[in-house]
Parts: structure tokens; sequence; C-alpha cells
């Protein structure tokens, strides 16, 4: 991830006005080769990350939002056609299938999903207190320091704490990347 990150900031490095076709290509092609081979792996979740890290650095980047717009929703129809004909696993259909419906299987493949919102709840205004929350402590939400990690911050810190978090993320996003001249 880390490797995806430096090498497509490598890419748009040196970039004057707009961006430049090829540039995009390069970019997407990467993505592409390393989506092939973790999905080789059977892991799909990275895949998703990897996805994400592209779209954050193509906007810092300046990517046009009408060629950012047009790759997620080939994205979204990539997806769709994995899961319809067959060729995306059993276990990551489930996933997504807990994602829209937590209704779906709630003591099987939902049961995650239907954790974290009852852990997530749980918080109320200010939350539990630091390594305080009954659902985490108590081990009701598996996965909670990777998969899950927002709930178990929003049980512990409450809506005080997840607005917070969410606030702060935003002045970093939102804030523009140095301009670093070279020469």
């Amino acid at each position: 991830k880390l490797a995806l990150l430096v090498t497509l900031a490598a890419i748009f490095t040196g970039r004057t006005g707009s961006i430049e076709p090829h540039r995009i290509a390069g970019a997407l092609g990467i993505l592409g080769i390393m989506s092939v081979l973790v999905l080789a792996e059977g892991e799909t979740g990275s895949v998703f990350v990897y996805c994400a890290i592209t779209l954050g650095i193509f906007h810092v980047a300046g990517v046009p939002g009408r060629v950012m717009f047009l790759l997620v929703v080939s994205g979204f129809a990539l997806m769709s056609v994995a899961y319809q004909t067959g060729l995306m696993p059993d276990y990551a259909k489930n996933r997504l299938t807990a994602f829209v419906d937590e209704e779906a299987d709630p003591r099987g493949f939902g049961y995650q999903q239907r954790q974290s919102i009852t852990t997530l709840g749980s918080g109320g205004l200010t939350g539990q207190g630091l390594l305080s929350g009954p659902q985490t402590q108590s081990g009701f939400l598996p996965e909670q320091e990777t998969d899950f990690i927002f709930a178990a911050w929003g049980e512990e810190t409450g809506f005080v704490g997840t607005a917070t978090l969410i606030v702060l993320e935003g002045v970093v996003l939102s804030r523009q990347p140095p301009t670093v001249r070279c020469g």
C-alpha cells in the first residue's frame, strides 16, 4: 500500500498545468497490475484500499472531476459484473451483501456489520471511556482493531469523539499540498 502511494505520487510529481493523459493511464496501469496480483492471492479487501488510495492521489494531483466520476462509475460497473458472473469469491459477496443489508444473515456473515452498529450506538454522546467499552472489551466486535476500528472508537469516545475525528480528517484532506519549485 505504501509502495502504491509513493509510486503514484512520483508519477504526478513535476506536472505542470493540466494532468497529461499518459500519467493517468500509467497510474491506472500500476493499479491494475497490483490489483490483479492481490486478487490472485484472494485478498479482495486490499483492492478497495488501493482504489481509494489512487482516487485520493488523483484528487490531490488535480485530475478533473469528470475523469474521477468516470473512474468511480467504471469501478462500480466492474464490481457488479464480477459479482453477477461469479468472478467474485463467496466471502467477498457475503461482505458486500452484509454492507448493503445487515439483516441478510445477522448470525452469519452479517454478524460483524450488525455488531459494529450496536457498538457505535452504545457510545452515546460522550462515550464509555477509553478502553472501557463493553462491546469492544467483551469481544463482541471481532476485528475491531482493523476493519471496524471506527466503531470501537465511537463506543469509547461517543459522538463527540467521532465527530472530532471526522472534522480532523476533513481538515487534513482539505489542505492544499505545498508548492515545490525546483531550480
